[in-house]
């Protein structure tokens, strides 16, 4: 008899546990869905059967290039609120379409350059090129009773380097009638012009001399690749056209399609996992995103790396060569320097000093940082030591976002993210537009 009612209370007390487990699951579930909703495994994930799928398609001279013709949905970094991202039927991140021949009455811009510019964390309403039109027309409108028309045409594709960014010109951009070409350099543009075994793209190589320019085709590059680790995924990139993405395991994708706290949970995981593993390079990882700022590091970046003593003059010759070109087309090519988040937060510059100060065995290329403060570590005002002596060379009209991103240095940029938010795509439109203005390049005689 006490073995039926001990049962009987074992029985009840297992159901009164799965019980509160069910309802604590079922409040953390609410609560995750009203404070702190998730990205869920469903149409606006690109590995989802009716997701977005990959941004990019494989091509033989630049060895990838944004699909044409999209448009879908994602999950929008921090907010993980759902973005709409659509491109057109050139594969440029925007609604509209443009002619190569300029209507009349109409100032052009081209702007080049990477993610920033392709901007999948960013809805259509949000990109750079949508709000820098935004605010030319406010300039416009002020400056002149009939009002020229604005046009900003994206070029921009994650993970391109500098000589992408050229070589889209070179190819695609120069058939446009333009009054200016704004190439957007962020400081991986370096080593995203060369190097293709540390990303999942083939790249072409471009070499630029006094007497010519020439380049190797990313499939040339791809074919004459040895190395057993570059051959599998770069043969599998140039035979499909869309690459498959992974998937999650089918119990997985069950959860993660309905589970705001499984999501959370998962999401957690696998960041901490990656966080692990990048933890004992973080100091060195740190140190390389503001090697362009100092004369020091770039020299040590060319050190450490061999390649890198040819990535840097080279990149160099690359914009002004991308300069030559826009002025043969009686345009004007304008730098833009983004800042990366190291540059422009205190927080990672703090992390930077600290870890020089605490550095047991710091390189010996790297004692000199110790006799450095934070202010002369990054130089004054920390701006890019490289870009701006590139455009001094050769005399190339050059705008820094560095001021506007200290200004605004807790919203410019995500928090899980090192692409500009909303906020800094906004901030960076205006700023830009006032400095071009400034220059006399949104002349009524540009149109």
């Amino acid at each position: 008899m006490q073995i039926v009612i001990k049962k009987k209370k074992i029985a009840k007390n297992s159901v009164l546990f799965c019980m509160t487990l069910v309802l604590c699951f079922m409040l953390l579930e609410t609560g995750f869905r009203i404070f702190a909703p998730q990205p869920l495994y469903d149409k606006c994930t690109p590995a989802h059967p009716q997701g977005i799928g990959r941004l990019s398609r494989s091509d033989n001279l630049l060895g990838h290039t944004t699909r044409p013709n999209l448009q879908g949905c994602l999950y929008q970094p921090d907010t993980n609120r759902k973005i709409t991202v659509t491109t057109n039927s050139k594969g440029q991140r925007t609604k509209q379409e443009y002619t190569y021949k300029k209507p009349q009455n109409t100032i052009r811009i081209l702007l080049f350059g990477d993610s920033f510019i392709l901007a999948d964390m960013l809805d259509d309403t949000q990109t750079f090129q949508v709000k820098l039109q935004e605010e030319i027309e406010k300039i416009l409108k002020q400056k002149y009773k009939n009002q020229p028309a604005i046009e900003v045409i994206p070029f921009g594709m994650g993970s391109y380097g500098t000589q992408q960014s050229y070589l889209t010109y070179f190819t695609e951009g120069k058939k446009y009638e333009f009054d200016v070409a704004l190439y957007l350099f962020y400081q991986n543009d370096v080593t995203d012009s060369f190097i293709s075994s540390e990303t999942n793209y083939p790249r072409p190589v471009m070499k630029v001399s006094e007497q010519k320019a020439e380049f190797a085709t990313a499939r040339q590059v791809f074919e004459g690749e040895k190395t057993k680790d570059n051959q599998q995924p770069f043969a599998l990139f140039f035979n499909e056209q869309n690459v498959p993405i992974t998937r999650p395991s089918s119990y997985k994708r069950f959860f993660l399609a309905h589970s705001h706290l499984f999501s959370f949970a998962d999401r957690t995981i696998a960041h901490r996992q990656s966080a692990k593993e990048e933890k004992d390079s973080e100091f060195n990882r740190l140190v390389s995103k503001v090697a362009l700022m100092d004369d020091q590091l770039i020299r040590l970046e060319m050190k450490k790396r061999p390649k890198m003593q040819e990535m840097i003059p080279q990149v160099s010759a690359i914009i002004g060569t991308f300069n030559y070109e826009v002025k043969k087309a009686n345009a004007q090519f304008v730098l833009l320097n983004i800042p990366s988040v190291y540059q422009a937060q205190t927080r990672f510059r703090q992390r930077i000093v600290e870890g020089v100060k605490q550095a047991k065995n710091l390189p010996g290329e790297l004692e000199y940082m110790r006799t450095k403060n934070e202010e002369n570590l990054f130089g004054a005002p920390r701006k890019n030591v490289f870009l701006d002596g590139t455009a001094e060379r050769y005399d190339i009209p050059y705008i820094d976002l560095l001021p506007i991103a200290e200004k605004y240095e807790n919203t410019f940029y995500f928090k899980t993210d090192d692409h500009w938010s909303p906020v800094g795509a906004a901030v960076s439109a205006q700023y830009v537009a006032k400095k071009l203005d400034a220059l006399k390049l949104l002349s009524h005689n540009s149109g």
